[in-house]
């Protein structure tokens, strides 16, 4: 068993180090960086603009990293996060996940006044977040639970053409309260799911899930109506 004063040793040099990185962000030209009640191990990060804030309230992670290239973006954060990442390029998106619990998510934003946003008490074990454009969005309500490899895409990524025009923009995904997602599911652009869904493992979703479906396939259809669910395990 570790003793008592190995854990004070540890705690203490992890505080420091957290303490000398916030200290240095406050510094970097124009961009804040504030924390509350936060402890976070293996943080990285890399900033390069104006007018950047990021903000940790009540934040518990492991192995965080966040990545700005534009000016005027936004990152809140609370909750747990353990090894998470963050990529923003451009100017004026925000992301802001509240008391959520994520693990192996990586969230990419490429564009302009974009928006992530995960509501309190939702949880994730693993996936990537996706959006790129001028005011495109991905948002997700409160209590949902979402399984491992969850991709959410808000986007094709790169244009398709016909006669120089785009037939393929990007376009929001909402998805709603108290949403459970199985493990290897996609959602794919103007996709809504209203409150109280499930969707099945390595389903791909491609358009409109109505509240208290049950819905499966590929692409991803209802096959039960009235359905709830809570997190308890079966036994």
């Amino acid at each position: 068993m570790m003793k008592l004063s190995s854990i004070l040793k540890f705690v203490f040099q992890n505080i420091l180090r957290i303490k000398s990185f916030l200290l240095r962000n406050l510094n970097v030209s124009g961009n804040q960086m504030s924390s509350v009640d936060s402890f976070i191990r293996r943080f990285k990060y890399s900033v390069n603009g104006d007018n950047n804030l990021m903000t940790l309230n009540s934040v518990w992670g492991t192995n965080i990293s966040i990545i700005i290239d534009g000016k005027g973006n936004q990152i809140f954060l609370s909750g747990e996060a353990r090894n998470c990442s963050f990529e923003i390029y451009g100017d004026n998106n925000i992301v802001e996940l509240f008391d959520i619990k994520y693990q192996g998510v990586k969230f990419i934003m490429r564009g302009n006044d974009c928006k992530i946003h995960i509501g309190q008490h939702s949880s994730c074990g693993g996936g990537r977040f996706v959006v790129m454009g001028k005011s495109n969005e991905i948002f997700i309500g409160k209590d949902c639970q979402f399984a491992d490899n969850i991709e959410i895409w808000a986007t094709d990524s790169h244009p398709i053409l016909i006669s120089d025009k785009v037939i393929n923009p990007n376009k929001p995904v909402a998805i709603g309260n108290h949403v459970w997602l199985g493990a290897y599911v996609k959602i794919l652009k103007g996709v809504t799911i209203e409150d109280n869904a499930v969707v099945g493992m390595n389903s791909v979703v491609t358009r409109p899930i109505k509240s208290k479906t049950l819905n499966v396939g590929y692409p991803a259809q209802c096959i039960k109506e009235n359905v709830d669910w809570n997190r308890n395990f079966l036994i």
